[in-house]
């Protein structure tokens, strides 16, 4: 299950409403809040943070991974919500009526896509790749609500765990949970198998 402590509060912004901006790409916080809501929803708790990171890789990380032949599709994004939902919340999605956010679906996109380089590649290839996609998005510039942390790729260097993609770490000070400077990685959602490459 993928879950982590949800802190939302605080103040500060990168542009007026956004979590995050990345190039001219804008990530309103009411995506990022959508996002969280509807996965918590399902049975899937996951921190903002967490939740954020990905929404700042996934237009550098789907179309990369597409060149490997690893896709993730909006339709296999419900399937595996309806998967989680099943199994987490005891809950029945219908993906013919579900009307999941376009930022819900991005985030499972890019963490089953993530899931499934790592798990198509070794080691050493998948970091090569990654560090690729790092490098694309450090070009276009990050800025990061203080709100919910700062971009710092570099915490994420093992493509074995989930620690891999969590890109935003907390600020120091951080004043709403402590002073760790360590992100705590998302444990794998069930399910734990990763969908084919499709699409």
């Amino acid at each position: 299950m993928l879950s982590a402590a949800l802190t939302l509060a605080g103040c500060g912004s990168s542009a007026a409403g956004s979590a995050a901006v990345v190039g001219d790409n804008r990530i309103p916080v009411s995506d990022l809040q959508t996002a969280v809501s509807e996965l918590s929803g399902v049975g899937a708790r996951v921190a903002p943070a967490t939740a954020l990171s990905l929404l700042v890789m996934a237009p550098y990380v789907i179309p990369a991974a597409g060149k490997l032949g690893v896709a993730v599709s909006d339709d296999d994004a419900c399937r595996l919500l309806a998967q989680i939902a099943k199994q987490n919340a005891s809950k029945t999605v219908d993906c013919a009526s579900a009307q999941f956010s376009p930022s819900t679906l991005l985030f499972v996109r890019t963490y089953f896509t993530l899931r499934g380089v790592a798990g198509n590649s070794t080691p050493e290839s998948s970091n090569a790749w990654w560090s690729g996609v790092v490098k694309q998005v450090e070009k276009a510039g990050v800025r990061v609500n203080p709100r919910f942390g700062a971009f710092d790729p570099a915490v994420t260097t093992d493509p074995s765990t989930d620690a891999w993609f969590f890109v935003i770490g907390p600020t120091v000070p951080n004043w709403l949970v402590g002073s760790s400077k360590t992100p705590t990685p998302t444990p794998s959602p069930a399910p734990s198998a990763t969908p084919s490459p499709s699409q």
